[in-house]
């Protein structure tokens, strides 16, 4: 049973435990001060004697009132054995009084409960005593909790049960706040913001910011690794004067990344299109694209083409601002091209980065090639399709902007065109290319 006191005893605090109190507003403290003024305090504070110490567990508004004012007030204590202990004790009371917002209890307990489980969890897996015994493992270890673990490691139903009995959380909204309470640890200037922000924004919203910032970091330093092992701009990247038909002579079966093109769009070359999707089923990685660009007079026909080869992903829009080209046989004005995206037969892509589905280019470049696309276009698609470090394919590479783009954006390319001319042109406008964009 409790043990309850009427002497006025030596109390200390603790932050981590007064963290976990939801602090009143002015105008309750105001209220129960003045309740407290009148009547005294009604209800005992809980205290934990933890050694020689009474360490406070709940009445924290009511002990500053009391200190302030010399008023007796009583006292109960809890045997909540440690740290750990107190913390579930406190959320359950809490929880009880509806103090704590779910979000701050997912908080909580993944700071300062999940910890200790875990750690009991380890312990009792290492001396063979854990659910299902010393050779079982659990199957359904929660990644999202502790994502460092492996699933050969520590039994998940302890962690899992243990928080949720003490919490009554879900497995998602303590997932979310594990997240968040990882970038605290790793960016602590930031509490404050963060913790902020889950008040106004909510767990969920906030933990998916977390992680889409994460992600973003993870592929800049990747990316940063991938271009400092990168070979020199001419090491980067081989000409063939071949057709489409003849470069798998040239290129190894499932070694190319992203096949980035803009074949010719007139009915007489319509056949090159049923090349291509032959060629890229031969070359394309499993979780490899291709995107090629195309004009709508034949559309129809260009899509049954490559799809006997390749499987349908999307249709990628390439903004052309600026004068618009006249389709004259179908009086039409195009102000923007289909950017067709293929993938091998029964397999998904590889892009992290993709976001909008809309790619933008300057004016058409017809300096280096009458059919000719802007630069900075297609900088853009290799920019958001592909990383650094992969291979790019162009097998209709024309006056050469998808080569620039790959090489100085530090991917590997691989192009290929009929007319030696343009092969020429291409390695011209590569020798210019210095640094990385």
């Amino acid at each position: 049973m409790p043990k309850k006191t009427t002497d006025i005893v030596k109390i200390v605090t603790d932050a981590k435990i007064k963290r976990a109190l939801r602090p009143l507003t002015d105008s309750e403290s105001g209220l129960l001060e003045e309740s407290i003024l009148a009547e005294g305090v009604r209800d005992p504070l809980v205290v934990w004697q933890r050694e020689k110490e009474n360490v406070l567990l709940d009445g924290y508004h009511r002990y500053a009132i009391c200190t302030k004012h010399g008023i007796p007030f009583k006292t109960v204590s809890r045997d909540v054995g440690n740290m750990v202990g107190a913390i579930i004790w406190i959320t359950k009371n809490q929880k009880g009084r509806r103090n704590l917002s779910e979000d701050e209890l997912a908080l909580l307990a993944i700071e300062e409960i999940a910890p200790g489980i875990e750690k009991k969890a380890d312990d009792a897996h290492k001396k063979g005593t854990s659910h299902g015994g010393g050779d079982r493992r659990s199957k359904d270890w929660d990644r999202s909790f502790f994502p460092e673990k492996k699933t050969d490691t520590v039994p998940s139903v302890h962690v899992i049960k243990e928080l949720h009995d003490c919490t009554g959380l879900s497995t998602a909204r303590l997932s979310n706040a594990k997240a968040v309470v990882d970038e605290i640890k790793e960016h602590p200037d930031q509490e404050e913001k963060l913790r902020q922000q889950v008040d106004e924004h909510g767990l969920r919203k906030v933990a998916k910011d977390v992680r889409k910032k994460r992600k973003k970091e993870k592929r800049t330093a990747e990316a940063k690794v991938a271009m400092k092992n990168m070979p020199s701009v001419d090491k980067r990247f081989s000409l063939h004067v071949c057709s489409v038909a003849d470069l798998h002579e040239h290129v190894k079966a499932h070694s190319v990344d992203c096949i980035i093109t803009d074949p010719p769009y007139p009915m007489e070359y319509l056949e090159c299109w049923s090349e291509l999707a032959g060629f890229a089923a031969h070359a394309l990685k499993p979780t490899g694209s291709l995107v090629a660009m195309s004009g709508q007079s034949y559309l129809a026909d260009i899509i049954h083409r490559l799809g006997v080869e390749l499987d349908y992903w999307w249709t990628l829009c390439y903004l052309t601002p600026g004068k618009k080209t006249q389709a004259i046989q179908r009086k039409v004005n195009a102000a923007w091209k289909p950017l067709l995206w293929y993938v091998p037969r029964g397999e998904k892509p590889k892009v992290v980065q993709l976001g909008s589905d809309v790619f933008v280019s300057e004016a058409p470049d017809k300096e280096h090639h009458d059919w000719g696309q802007s630069e900075s276009g297609m900088l853009d698609i290799v920019n958001r399709m592909t990383t650094p470090g992969q291979t790019i394919c162009d097998p209709f590479v024309g006056g050469g902007a998808t080569a620039v783009a790959a090489v100085s954006l530090g991917r590997y390319f691989v192009g290929a065109d009929s007319e030696e001319i343009e092969i020429g042109k291409t390695k011209k406008r590569l020798a210019d290319v210095k640094e990385v964009k």
